[in-house]
This record gives C-alpha cells, structure tokens and sequence, in this order.
C-alpha cells in the first residue's frame, strides 16, 4: 500500500477537515450495459427494476458517514455495523486522494470543489458501472 504523509491539516486541507456524507440527490450512475440487461431479464418489470436498485443503492450510500481527521486519518462508518474502515488523505490542488489500510478497499477518484462545501466523487468498477456522487458536509 503506498504511504501517504502524516502531517497535519493546514492551509486548503481545512476545508476537507470534518465529517460528510453522500448526497444521494447528486448520484448519477450509469450502469453497465451488460449487468443492465441482465437486471432487465432476470426481474420482473425490467427498467422498473434498474430503477429500483438506483434508487436502493442512493438510499444505502445516504447511510455512510465519512471523516476526514485533522491528522489526515480517514474512516468510513460502516451502516448497520460499528466497523470502521480506515485509511490516509492528501489534498494536492483540488485533488483530494484516499488510501485504504485495506488496499482491496476500492476509493472513488474525488475532487474538492472550490467552495469547499462539496467533494465530487467518481467511481469506475468494471462490470457495475460508472458514477457519480457528491459528498456534502454533515
């Protein structure tokens, strides 16, 4: 697992400082054509079934609390469950990068938007989807 620095929050690393959650209003996720079309065939209703699970799967990351630690410590709280996942930030320009202690723990790419109100995530898993999302603070 590559190390990230250990040094504390300043400057524009206060603005990421503090607790977040996804905003599940911003999600836009577009499925993989092939698990789409196997979601369609294999529910009743078809599109209304993709529906369906945009919708769970915006409801179920709603669910997740992010901090980010003045002593760039980063942790996940796991819905349902008092397991926390945890791991190392850096900010270099607007580009906010995570490295999980578990390095199969997969990490969206993530961006700070200039206001410092908003974090813009985007993940890409191969045989899901691509995606986007906000975290908002909480």
């Amino acid at each position: 697992m590559p190390q990230l620095p250990s040094t504390p929050a300043t400057g524009d690393d206060l603005k990421v400082v503090g607790h977040w959650h996804y905003d599940p209003a911003s999600l836009n996720l577009k499925l993989d054509p092939k698990l789409e079309e196997r979601i369609k065939k294999s529910k009743p209703g078809g599109q209304a079934a993709v529906d369906k699970l945009l919708k769970s799967f915006a409801a179920n990351l709603a669910r997740f609390k992010l901090d980010f630690g003045p002593n760039k410590d980063f942790f996940i709280a796991v819905p349902g469950s008092d397991k926390k996942l945890h791991g190392k930030w850096i900010l270099k320009g607007v580009r906010l990068t995570v490295v999980m202690d578990n390095p199969q723990q997969p990490t969206p790419e993530m961006e700070l938007d200039p206001s410092g109100k908003r974090i813009h995530t985007r993940y890409d898993q191969p045989n899901f989807g691509l995606g986007t999302i906000d975290l908002v603070r909480s």
